[in-house]
């Protein structure tokens, strides 16, 4: 696919509830465009679970970025 994942670290308390509990790596991420996580996987991805991945992240990169409506008066 050509796309390098980045890797970023966080500090234990300040991640989301989900990702607290993450005590298997590697651990796969797939994040939309508003931050939301859509899935999670632990452990290694190959094969068929990897082709399903990568469908699922094409599909969200073809999602439309949703713009919020600014609120009246600003």
């Amino acid at each position: 696919m050509g796309i390098t994942y980045p890797l970023f670290l966080w500090e234990q308390n300040r991640l989301p509830k989900l990702l607290q509990v993450v005590n298997s790596y590697p651990t796969t991420l797939l994040i939309d465009r508003t931050g939301k996580i859509r899935e999670v996987v632990f452990g290694v991805l190959f094969g068929e679970q990897k082709k399903t991945f990568e469908s699922k992240l094409v599909a969200l990169l073809k999602e439309k970025p949703t713009i919020k409506a600014k609120p009246k008066g600003k």
